[in-house]
């Protein structure tokens, strides 16, 4: 039978004393399968459950007629509060950020969903600037050297906190925009330092489109950072890196490259064409991802490049929508760079792509025995509408 309880792993060492404690779930005899479908139109989707251990046949379904009503079931799996270094007080808080822009973008009544989650991300903020260095720039505990890959993770995240909240310190803003640019070699590069963690293994190439955007998205002119850009955008397109593309299509977005944007985002769209999502690939991410975490990264970025041009290719971006939900499991998208992508891209599509249906009708047909329901589906309190119709299957 299923059982439940706590375990807490404690770290110590000379320097550093670190702990985290998780609840965990033992679950019945089997292993559990996610089937993830969406769409924009009427479809029909079918699965089959393979390898089934006699007596271990347990489902449930449940039906959201747009974006924001999954990201509300699951989103307190997602909500966490905020500990450990830089890196780790980001994978909770930033998260935290992107399904609170989710919340608000689409006038979510959900008050005290707003509030806890407003409350983590200004606990993480707390933290997160306290892991700022002497020489301005970010460590994962605030030591020297700091780390410009870390660094420009953490100027995401700021740029993002700021749109749901107004206590960001625009002077520490100003101080990592001016440290990045301090890290310019002159050559179009920019100085990497060896870090310990996740931002450290990174390649030149990856570092460089990575630190162009970040910088490109928190508003840096472009006559500052012209050198980089040019120097990363042709090295990606020269490359035909799905990763590196992704990044500089949407650094391109900021600086008004339009005619780059849709350059790249049409090279992207060829290789995807002809390779199918399954197969694409890249030299690495920021953080070094492989296998499906780098192609839901890949996808992510992708998706956001196509919402950025003027004219929408709706096929292409429900394609880019459906991939990142088959990739998602317990609310997140293979890994912690995959979700804050993932969710990133999410907030872009709710902003463009508004439910507003009035009836919704589904049929379930299970070995042959079909279940049917249909339904108004209204909310009075705003336009956009809300259903959570969920079924268990034995």
């Amino acid at each position: 039978e299923e059982t439940s309880g706590i375990i807490k792993f404690t770290f110590e060492s000379d320097k550093y004393n670190e702990f985290v404690k998780y609840d965990y779930k033992i679950n019945p005899k089997g292993f559990p399968i996610i089937y993830s479908f969406s769409g924009n139109n009427s479809n029909e989707y079918e699965f089959e459950i393979e390898k089934l251990l006699e007596g271990s046949l347990n489902g449930d379904f449940c039906i959201y007629p747009s974006i924001i009503d999954d990201i509300t079931k699951s989103v307190e799996g997602l909500l966490r509060q905020p500990y450990g270094c830089f890196e780790q007080v980001s994978s909770s808080t930033y998260p935290n950020i992107l399904v609170l822009q989710i919340l608000r973008e689409n006038n979510s009544n959900n008050k005290e969903l707003d509030s806890k989650a407003l409350n983590f991300i200004k606990d993480g903020y707390n933290k997160l600037v306290a892991y700022e260095t002497m020489a301005n720039g970010f460590e994962w505990y605030g030591h020297l050297p700091p780390n410009e890959g870390l660094t420009a993770y953490g100027l995401f995240e700021f740029t993002e906190m700021k749109k749901v909240w107004n206590g960001v310190d625009e002077n520490m803003i100003s101080r990592t925009k001016k440290w990045l640019l301090s890290r310019k070699k002159g050559d179009g590069n920019f100085k990497i330092t060896q870090g310990k963690y996740g931002f450290s293994s990174a390649p030149q190439n990856v570092n460089n489109s990575y630190i162009v955007y970040s910088l490109a998205m928190a508003g840096i002119p472009f006559a500052e950072i012209e050198k980089e850009y040019n120097y990363a955008f042709e090295e990606a397109l020269k490359s035909k890196d799905l990763y590196r593309m992704g990044l500089l299509a949407n650094a391109s977005y900021y600086f008004n490259k339009t005619d780059n944007l849709m350059k790249l985002v049409d090279e992207i769209g060829a290789i995807i064409d002809k390779n199918g999502f399954e197969n694409i690939n890249a030299q690495t991410s920021i953080t070094y991802s492989y296998g499906n975490l780098l192609k839901v990264e890949i996808v992510s970025l992708y998706l956001m490049a196509l919402l950025k041009q003027t004219s929408k290719d709706v096929d292409r971006i429900q394609k880019c929508v459906d991939f990142i939900y088959k990739n998602k499991y317990n609310g997140y998208y293979c890994s912690t760079q995959g979700t804050i992508m993932a969710l990133s891209a999410l907030v872009e599509y709710s902003k463009f792509f508004k439910v507003t249906l009035e009836e919704v009708k589904f049929k379930i047909t299970i070995n042959n025995n079909e279940l049917y329901k249909s339904f108004l589906y209204f909310d009075k309190d705003r336009k956009s509408t809300r259903l959570n119709s969920s079924h268990r299957i034995r």
